[in-house]
């Protein structure tokens, strides 16, 4: 992830296992969103370029016979809209971006919402009910991003 004073970017990379219909991704965002894809060796640089390094300290011992104490730091690692009068749940976006359809949208009930992404195919578990209530309190948007259809796990990029 990296956060800028006017954007923030995330990378994310996904692994699934399961039938392809059961996999959606969703995501609390605020302002304008873009999706594209990355390649696996985008991955994989990225992976050793931020990849967490440890150096130990430099211990001398002087010729004194006397002890000297080291301390250990830490490293660092650095639009499309649908009319809001008639459904509760409002359109801001949709793409197709490789094997995946995107939806960007908004609603300040979060029963519709949840209800909405149902409706159109992307799976939502009960169990995260809760937490997309938490952000749409918090008047956040939403992607969501499933397979299209007939498209199988293999076409996941």
């Amino acid at each position: 992830m990296a956060i800028h004073s006017n954007e923030s970017i995330l990378w994310d990379q996904f692994r699934f296992t399961g039938r392809p219909q059961d996999f959606s991704w969703v995501l609390p965002v605020r302002g304008m969103v873009s999706i594209e894809l990355a390649s696996g060796e985008f991955f994989d640089l990225l992976d050793a370029s931020t990849a967490p390094q440890v150096f130990p300290p430099t211990i001398s011992c002087p010729n004194s016979g006397g002890f000297r104490s080291a301390s250990l730091s830490g490293a660092t690692s650095s639009p499309n809209a649908e009319d809001s009068s008639m459904n509760p749940v409002q359109v801001i976006s949709t793409a197709i971006v490789g094997p995946y359809e995107t939806v960007t949208i908004r609603s300040d009930d979060a029963n519709a919402l949840t209800n909405w992404l149902r409706e159109h195919s992307y799976s939502v578990p009960v169990q995260m009910e809760p937490v997309i209530r938490w952000y749409n309190d918090m008047h956040m948007d939403f992607v969501a991003l499933r397979l299209r259809p007939m498209e199988g796990i293999q076409a996941m990029q």
